[in-house]
C-alpha cells in the first residue's frame, strides 16, 4: 500500500509539472504602480552583434548584417510601440553621446547592471503565474537618462546572432557523414541562430519593469510582433496622456 501511495504521488507530481506553463518574461512586482507614472518612452540604440564563424575557428563581425538588423529593430520597435499607444520620445543619441560623457557612462552602467540582474532573473525557469514576483533595480544611473532625454522610461534592446561560413558548414557536413557511416547516427548542428532581449526600465526609479528573451534558429526569423506580444498592456499610457490627474490620484 505504501509503495502504491508513493507511486501515485510521483505520478501526480509528474502531471502537475507536465502541465506547468513556463515563460521567459519577468515583471517587476510594482509594474502596475510604476506604469501610472510613465507617459513617455525613449529607445536606447539597440546593441547588435552578429558573428561569422569560419572554417579555421576565427570569428569576425558581419558589419553589413549588423547595420541592417539594427535599422530593422529600430523601425520594428517604433512600429510596435506606436501600435500599443506608447508616446515615443524622439532623441538623437548619436549627437548627444558625442558630447555628453555623463550620458554615455550612464547607459553603460545601466547595461552592466541589467546583465547582473539577468543572472538572478534567469537562473531558474519561471512559471507564467510567477512572472511578476521580481524586484530588480538597475540603480540611479537611470536618472541621467531621464534628465538627458526627458523620458519617463526607456527600452534596452540586445541582439546576438551568428552564422557559419560555407567552409565551416561543409566541414561539419563531412564530419557528420563520417559519424553516420561509423555509428549509424548523425547529428545536425545549427548553421545560424540569434537571441534577442528587450527590457523596459523606469527612468525615475531604475526599476527593471519588464524583460523578455527569445531565441530564433535563423537570423531572419526575428519577429517583432512576437517579442512585443507580452509587453505590458499600455492602456495606462493613453490614460495618463489624456488625463494628467490619473498619475496623481
Amino acid at each position: 500500500m505504501r509503495n502504491l501511495c508513493i507511486t501515485l504521488l510521483a505520478f501526480s507530481s509528474t502531471l502537475l509539472t507536465g502541465c506547468a506553463t513556463y515563460t521567459d518574461v519577468r515583471e517587476h512586482t510594482d509594474l502596475q504602480q510604476e506604469a501610472t507614472k510613465i507617459r513617455s518612452v525613449v529607445i536606447i540604440p539597440p546593441e547588435v552583434s552578429i558573428n561569422v564563424l569560419s572554417f579555421n575557428g576565427d570569428t569576425e563581425k558581419d558589419v553589413e548584417k549588423q547595420n541592417y538588423t539594427t535599422n530593422k529593430i529600430k523601425s520594428d520597435t517604433r512600429y510596435q510601440l506606436k501600435k500599443k499607444g506608447v508616446n515615443i520620445v524622439e532623441f538623437d543619441f548619436e549627437k548627444a553621446l558625442s558630447s555628453n560623457s555623463e550620458l554615455a557612462f550612464a547607459i553603460t552602467q545601466c547595461k552592466e547592471s541589467m546583465e547582473k540582474s539577468e543572472k538572478s532573473l534567469y537562473k531558474t525557469r519561471v512559471e507564467e503565474k510567477n512572472k511578476s514576483k521580481f524586484s530588480e533595480n538597475i540603480g540611479p544611473s537611470a536618472n541621467s537618462i531621464a534628465e538627458a532625454t526627458g523620458a519617463d522610461a526607456f527600452l534596452i534592446i540586445k541582439y546576438n546572432g551568428f552564422r557559419k561560413s560555407s567552409g565551416l558548414i561543409a566541414k561539419e557536413m563531412a564530419a557528420n557523414i563520417l559519424l553516420a557511416a561509423a555509428l549509424g547516427v548523425g547529428r545536425g548542428a545549427p548553421m545560424e541562430g540569434a537571441d534577442i532581449e528587450i527590457a523596459l526600465i523606469s527612468a525615475s526609479s531604475g526599476a527593471l519593469l519588464w524583460i523578455d528573451k527569445k531565441q530564433y534558429p535563423q537570423l531572419e526569423q526575428y519577429a517583432p510582433q512576437q517579442m512585443f506580444k507580452d509587453f505590458p498592456k499600455l492602456e495606462w499610457s493613453k490614460e495618463a496622456i489624456n488625463n494628467p490627474q490619473a498619475s496623481t490620484n
